[in-house]
């Protein structure tokens, strides 16, 4: 007898970007539970950081405003990058720095 079996995995982000979220993980050369688990928290915690570091990018908004506005922006890329950082906290700045670089590239942000 052959067991069949499911596992569900909450695409996190936008509702707009669950496609492109999703294929992310497909994509990802080698997953971890740990790291998809942590994914979305490394990426909320890289914004937060940008956030609080990096008034240039974020003035004017609240957290909650600048969290939502880069989540719109570009949320599959950072989830694709936080899966290939394996959802380290200890890597924090180094995707937050992703995000710097995204918002700086945004033309409808730097005009």
């Amino acid at each position: 007898m052959t067991e069949y079996g499911l596992t569900a995995i909450e695409v996190p982000g936008p509702g707009h970007h669950k496609n492109a979220t999703f294929g992310a993980l497909l994509e990802a050369p080698t997953l971890s539970c740990g790291a998809i688990a942590l994914a979305p928290a490394l990426i909320e915690h890289a914004i937060t950081h940008v956030w609080g570091t990096a008034p240039d990018h974020s003035a004017g908004t609240t957290l909650s405003q600048f969290q939502e506005l880069v989540q719109h922006r570009d949320y599959p890329a950072l989830y694709r990058q936080a899966l290939a950082l394996r959802g380290d906290m200890d890597r924090v700045p180094e995707l937050a720095s992703d995000i710097v670089r995204i918002l700086a590239a945004d033309t409808q942000l730097t005009r």
